[in-house]
């Protein structure tokens, strides 16, 4: 039997041990450094995932569809498929794992779940808000300049639009800084940093209490260091709180 993967080697193996699993090839199989997390996600999504739990819709507000239909509370939110919310709208969701997230300000998400015993969030835009448990499965949180990946964690990533270019910070707002696409805080826990095509992370966050980034590509490093910014305290309290179905994420860590 094939030793569980470890998060080290997930991120290691990268995109296309990932598509190659998707497609039926073993774990085991070796890649070159150069080719991790080169992603085929048409191979990747032209195919229904593994039977297994459906994530579930706990909240939806405005405009909120999957798989060309719209959705509710209580539906069913099926692997490799994608999400889309309204610029006004919000949707909250719970995976199989028990890890619980919300989507706004014009979400585009791909998700796989429950395949090579983690699951696989591509944000394309919007907001993501999302409370990873202790102990649960392994996360890649996939955006347009960086792979990271998280084990129970709470984390916001936001992918900048050109409507974006102001922020809310604790302070009041702030201008978005030029050439900003990508935003990632690690709000609790630790997370591991990935550019395209690199065989390491490059970065690892520790976070007791919001440890946030902006991402351009013109930086040095690619990241840069940020504020908490559109995303607060009691807004994580409450999808822990009230959305979190099975054991809760350990708030004690939150300034309210």
């Amino acid at each position: 039997m094939t030793d569980p993967i470890s998060r080290r080697r997930i991120l290691t193996l990268g995109g296309q041990a990932l598509t190659a699993a998707a497609l039926g090839a073993t774990l085991g199989a070796t890649l070159r450094p150069r080719d991790s997390l080169a992603i085929d996600w048409g191979s990747l999504f032209g195919r229904r995932r593994e039977p297994g739990a459906p994530g579930r819709v706990k909240l939806a507000e405005g405009e909120v569809h999957a798989g060309g239909r719209r959705l509710a509370v209580g539906d069913a939110v099926g692997s490799g498929e994608t999400v889309r919310v309204s610029r006004r709208g919000r949707a909250v969701i719970s995976l199989p794992d028990n890890t619980v997230f919300t989507l706004s300000g014009g979400s585009i998400l791909d998700l796989v779940f429950e395949h090579m015993k983690q699951s696989i969030l591509r944000l394309i835009s919007g907001s993501l808000l999302a409370a990873v448990p202790a102990g649960g499965d392994r996360m890649l949180v996939m955006g347009p300049l960086a792979t990271i990946g998280v084990k129970g964690t709470v984390f916001y990533r936001q992918v900048f639009g050109e409507e974006d270019r102001t922020a809310r910070t604790m302070d009041g707002t702030i201008n978005v800084p030029l050439g900003t696409k990508d935003y990632f805080c690690t709000c609790f826990g630790e997370t591991e940093y990935m550019k395209p095509k690199a065989s390491e992370p490059f970065f690892t966050s520790r976070a007791t209490h919001h440890d946030a980034y902006f991402m351009d590509p013109s930086q040095p490093g690619l990241i840069q260091q940020a504020p908490m910014v559109n995303h607060f305290d009691p807004e994580i309290r409450d999808l822990v709180v009230n959305f979190q179905d099975g054991p809760k994420h350990d708030l004690r860590w939150l300034k309210l």
